[in-house]
């Protein structure tokens, strides 16, 4: 029964070599793991695809998206991924990193791109009228009175975490670029701290 969490296929001809669903690698038809699975399968070979692009469509429900580059989403070998593998990932911890919230002028905020919107609104308000006061609804649901110096600070906050998302991306794409930046740990590592 085909189950595309523990499949092989042989890809664009090549005979000596299978991908693996289950490692998302291509393993020698040699490897044990792939004889165990012919032999349950009841099948003297694994089928074959002309590319990557043709299978994608039976793993993009359990890969993570980033593998996918939009011809390819195997990993070059257990445990390591690709540049381009690596950038997809870079954007993704970004774009988490930048929209997943923080405290700001001692308020609980969203960063997300609306609320970074409406923090923005809220700090030309106060630029405008140094008596500016309101409610703002923090990202723990409680209400806070916020005026016009901590709507100006939250705002400032809010921007310099989104500066160094920024920065961090900028510098984590060069070092993946470059060769000095190989795992997703090493990714994780350079948003952290702020």
């Amino acid at each position: 029964m085909f189950n595309p969490k523990d499949w092989y296929w042989h890809v664009a001809g090549d005979a000596a070599n299978v991908l693996s669903s289950a490692r998302n690698i291509y393993v020698p038809t040699s490897d044990s793991d792939y004889a165990a699975w012919l032999t349950s399968n009841g099948m003297a070979d694994a089928p074959s695809v002309p590319d990557e692009a043709d299978i994608y469509h039976y793993v993009s429900d359990f890969l993570p998206l980033y593998l996918w580059d939009g011809a390819n989403f195997s990993q070059p070998a257990a445990g390591q991924y690709s540049k381009a593998q690596l950038q997809n990932y870079n954007g993704t911890a970004r774009l988490n990193k930048v929209n997943g919230g923080m405290t700001a002028a001692g308020i609980p905020v969203k960063t997300d791109d609306r609320s970074r919107g409406l923090i923005s609104d809220g700090r030309a308000l106060a630029m405008a009228d140094s008596t500016y006061t309101t409610k703002w609804y923090g990202s723990d649901g409680l209400f806070y009175d916020v005026d016009a110096p901590t709507m100006i600070q939250m705002s400032a906050k809010v921007a310099e975490h989104t500066n160094l998302c920024y920065m961090a991306f900028e510098q984590t794409s060069a070092g993946i670029s470059g060769g000095s930046i190989t795992t997703l740990a090493a990714i994780d590592a350079a948003y952290q701290g702020f």
